[in-house]
């Protein structure tokens, strides 16, 4: 039987010991997949040892294989030393004789520059087709193979036929691929996933061939920079690729980077002396005395301050969930897990470290290629003539591609819409346009169709064909979510230049198609409730101007905190509440009989403390005996680092439902990103608003909290404050102190509002402002109201459980989506068109431009003669009957109030920027409020003027103010004025 690493750790005892021999094939990807694979590898390798040591008269052989070992073949015996079995281990090298070896050329490109590199790979391309072998190329970026595509058809030939081959890709070439061939493709771009578990050895085969033991004669090239990043990978995976042709007709280019460069802080040496040592040796502070030819020497000792990892709690958000699905068995088997998982990384990593750079150098290429059995050439390459330029960019390309299927081609949609519901459809590009500047497509057929995969041919250039299929996936998600019409419609206008659907717009088509259907996805998914949550109570802090504004679209939702210190507060009772919840609901599901002390009357169990639930099978408990709970209060007793691991989880989630930016500094500390999240709201649908799907065991209730009760408390709260206010300013000092009596009448007017933020921030800024120290009596009341401050906190922490209640209610009581409408989705009646509506300007009257213009600017005031310059540049006379007009720049408000006109665009953006510093600080229309600096980033006149001002990328658009040019008739405009 075949199975996966995850699958193998399946397998009982009883079904391990029926076989005679485990091979654990391609077993050097347990070293170079390690940081992303860990928990799959160390499962397979401690449930094999135990097996082992539980079952030492088993008669299976367990072989780990590999044609390029690396590192694991020394922490292997290292564990099983640990459990007693190093004897078992035995070390088998097969040394095999070929007939044919393949050769591999290390070659040196004595440039950095991407385009000369990119034109030596070009070139050796084409060499190795000439030669009739058909290439790999290794480029671990799927959108950049379809330029890499385009770049090929255009400077190598249009004849090329190019395929992909990469994790989930369809079509023609990945058949071949994992059927053995080539087939017709001349060139492969491919990522890593091509380095194992392939076998081509088909080409040129015919099924009788093959039958007969026939090998191929097919030849091969490879083709790897290792100064692109896209292609840099290790001479193990590389001979792993070379060694994917297994008739060995295969040569490999290997393009080096520029060895010596350089080494701009010290310019007194020739070159870089740490670079080149590395690019040749492999030398790092690990193995700098280790070369290939000393093989047993010892490496050097690290030296470094051992960092103390801290352990992993396990099963805390399951916990908190729900403390009935987590026995002290589960926590204690994910304990062991986490530090199997941690001593199998950390040896890996220490043993790696000495060979981490010499995998990548010329030594270690040429040494690892001479012992797989190479031929080894080491040269330099001229660089040549440069490449053709593409005229236009790859995404104009493919816009134009996308933009024609979406708004013109109707017959593929007619095709697929005919096909069974669940059918899967792989779309491929006939052999009629060869041109890859082409952006003609259509004329769709279709040609096949196996296990429930319709595959589809169309007249377009194959470099395309990645992003029209992944256009349909596109398709096929909205037209489920809504229906053919309406997901075209949606299409059409993400396309649509003129508007802004989105509040992030990309460049490409494709790309703003893709986010918006991954919004659509993320609807409806119980694994982002904790952003959720946060969400939904930072929309009520907002609706109490409780430090977070909001802003709401058509199409989006953007909550910014514009205080950081509200950032820390608010995250951190988050946190707290999260915390809380856990000891709430242990307490909640402890049953006061004590049946912990049962115990087990078997004998074979080799634990001394077995609980009375893991007696039985561990069936579903209906509660927590007394006796565990100071077991489970113990292992959640590490407030910091769950608020810690909880703060990292709820930003990922963020981040994945919205466009968040955290609260950032610059190194020197100065604030650099305010704190923001950015919801994309998405087309009604009832597929969209379903409740979610959950175990009816999954959630049990957390603390019952209301809006209600939140309501009552910030009620509560703003009497209190202007009780305290009363107490901390009577009227008998306040009458003779006129800071005291300012900040008293200030802070009582916003109360009356129930504006507690403007109160706290007044506060803050009037400490932080060096002159409250010399005004009698301020500071010690500033003192005292920010201690009183601190009883917001009870506001947040309560916001925070009444939206844990809620969504416990609406997810097992109501049985609703948790998702806000209001939020996640736009209104009801929303059309299209209305995004491309234009506000209207608030300027009706000429002479309000005027009598602004008069405030501002002094220029045609009180001048005899109007001479404005010629084209030549010297001053002319105009006469009272010609007509002399000069531009105007306006800005407006919120409100379509006219606050500034000039003549000078200069001055105008001077006065815009500290009007906006002092008054309504700017908010940009995709409902960012930048940082506000005084006379820095967008506050800075300079800035704004090439930056934000007439910008039409909502990026760069400024929300809360109007901006217009106004043309004036300096005559009408100088009567006016002497008309006063």
């Amino acid at each position: 039987m075949s199975t996966t690493y995850n699958q193998a750790t399946n397998l009982t005892d009883e079904e391990l010991t029926t076989f005679d021999y485990a091979y654990v094939d391609e077993s050097q990807v347990i070293t170079s997949e390690i940081s992303f694979r860990t928990e799959a590898f160390t499962r397979l390798i401690y449930r094999l040892i135990e097996f082992a040591v539980k079952n030492p008269d088993a008669k299976i052989k367990i072989i780990f294989m590999s044609g390029t070992p690396n590192v694991e073949t020394l922490v292997i015996p290292k564990i099983m030393k640990d459990y007693g079995i190093e004897n078992l281990f035995q070390k088998i090298v097969v040394k095999k004789q070929y007939a044919k070896s393949p050769t591999i050329r290390l070659t040196h490109l004595d440039t950095k520059e991407y385009k000369k590199r990119k034109n030596a790979v070009m070139k050796q391309i084409s060499e190795y087709i000439n030669q009739n072998r058909k290439v790999v190329i290794i480029l671990n970026n799927k959108e950049k193979m379809d330029k890499f595509h385009q770049d090929i058809n255009t400077n190598i030939g249009k004849e090329i036929n190019v395929g992909l081959f990469y994790s989930g890709s369809t079509g023609a070439c990945t058949q071949n691929i994992l059927s053995g061939k080539f087939g017709d493709y001349d060139v492969v771009l491919t990522t890593d996933y091509f380095i194992n578990g392939i076998n081509i050895n088909k080409d040129g085969l015919t099924e009788e061939d093959i039958k007969a033991g026939k090998t191929s004669t097919q030849k091969y090239g490879v083709v790897i920079d290792l100064g692109n990043k896209y292609s840099h990978i290790s001479a193990i995976d590389t001979i792993q690729v070379t060694n994917r042709f297994r008739n060995r007709l295969c040569e490999t280019t290997v393009f080096f980077p520029k060895i010596f460069k350089p080494d701009e802080e010290r310019p007194y040496r020739k070159f870089h002396y740490g670079h080149t040592s590395k690019t040749l040796f492999g030398i790092n502070r690990y193995n700098f005395h280790l070369l290939s030819q000393n093989e047993n020497a010892t490496p050097n000792p690290n030296n470094e301050e051992q960092k103390t990892e801290v352990d992993k709690i396990h099963l805390v958000d399951k916990f908190r969930n729900n403390p009935l699905n987590v026995s002290l068995n589960d926590i204690e088997a994910a304990t062991r897990q986490e530090e199997n998982e941690r001593k199998l990384k950390s040896m890996i990593q220490k043993e790696a470290r000495v060979y981490e750079d010499w995998y990548y150098s010329l030594d270690g290429y040429y040494f690892m290629a001479k012992d797989a059995g190479f031929n080894t050439i080491i040269e330099q390459k001229d660089l040549g003539e440069p490449l053709k330029e593409m005229t236009e960019s790859q995404y104009e390309l493919e816009n134009k591609i996308i933009k024609t299927l979406i708004e013109d081609e109707k017959k593929i949609y007619d095709l697929i819409n005919k096909f069974e519901n669940g059918s899967r459809i792989s779309i491929q590009a006939s052999d009629k346009v060869v041109e890859p500047l082409c952006t003609d497509v259509g004329n769709f057929s279709t040609i096949d169709y196996i296990n429930k995969m319709y595959t589809l041919q169309g007249d377009f250039h194959s470099s395309n064909e990645r992003a029209i299929n992944k256009l349909f996936r596109c398709y096929f998600k909205l037209k489920y979510y809504y229906d053919h019409d309406k997901a075209l419609e949606i299409m059409r206008n993400l396309i649509n230049s003129k508007m802004d659907f989105l509040p992030t717009k990309e460049k490409s088509y494709l790309k703003n198609i893709v986010s918006y259907v991954r919004a659509c996805n993320i609807i409806g998914k119980g694994e982002f409730l904790k952003a959720l949550n946060y969400i939904q109570a930072i929309d009520y802090l907002a609706e109490k101007n409780l430090g977070v504004f909001k802003v709401e679209k058509k199409t989006w939702t953007s909550y910014t905190i514009t205080n950081p210190k509200i950032v820390e507060i608010v995250k951190n009772i988050w946190a707290k509440q999260q915390f809380e919840l856990i000891e709430y609901k242990l307490n909640a599901s402890v049953q006061k009989n004590d049946w912990a002390g049962l115990k087990s009357q078997k004998n074979n169990y080799n634990t001394s403390k077995i609980y009375f639930d893991n007696l039985y099978g561990n069936p579903k408990k209906t509660y927590i005996h007394v006796g565990e709970k100071d077991s489970y209060q113990k292992y959640f007793s590490n407030e910091e680092q769950i608020k810690s691991d909880d703060l990292e989880d709820l930003e990922n989630q963020l981040k994945d439902i919205s466009k968040y930016t955290p609260l950032s500094y610059t190194k020197d500390g100065k604030l650099k990103s305010l704190e923001s999240i950015i919801v994309p709201k998405i087309i009604e649908s009832q597929k969209l608003f379903l409740p979610l799907e959950i175990d009816e065991n999954e959630y049990s209730e957390p603390e019952e909290v209301s809006i209600k009760d939140v309501d009552l408390e910030f009620n509560i709260l703003t009497a209190t404050f202007s009780t305290k206010l009363d107490k901390h300013i009577p009227f008998i000092i306040r009458k003779n102190n006129p800071f005291l009596d300012l900040l008293y009448n200030y802070g009582m007017n916003w109360l009356k509002n129930k504006d507690i933020f403007s109160l706290f921030e007044y506060t803050n800024d009037l400490i932080d402002d060096p002159r409250s120290e010399y005004r009698p009596g301020l500071l010690p009341i500033l003192k005292k109201l920010q201690n009183d401050f601190s009883k917001i906190d009870q506001i947040f922490l309560i916001a925070f459980k009444a939206m844990e209640f809620k969504t416990f209610n609406n997810l097992t009581k109501y049985q609703i989506s948790p998702f806000k409408k209001e939020t996640f989705f736009c209104d009801d009646d929303f059309k299209f068109e209305s995004l491309l509506q234009k506000p209207a300007s608030g300027i009706v009257n000429k002479n309000d431009i005027y009598n602004a213009l008069i405030k501002n600017s002094k220029q045609f005031i009180n001048t005899k003669k109007i001479r404005p310059r010629s084209s030549s540049g010297n001053r002319q006379t105009v006469s009272s009957t010609s007509t002399y007009v000069k531009k105007v720049f306006l800005a407006l408000n919120k409100k379509n109030e006219l606050i500034c006109a000039d003549f000078s665009k200069s001055k105008f953006c001077d006065f815009v920027c500290k009007y906006a510093y002092k008054n309504d600080p700017f908010r940009l229309k995709n409902g960012v409020i930048p940082v506000k600096i005084e006379n820095s980033g967008m506050y800075n006149s300079s800035t704004f003027s090439k930056s934000y001002l007439f910008k039409e990328s909502i990026h760069k658009t400024v929300d809360n103010y109007t901006f217009e040019e106004y043309t004036v008739d300096i005559y009408d405009y100088v009567n006016y004025y002497k008309s006063l």
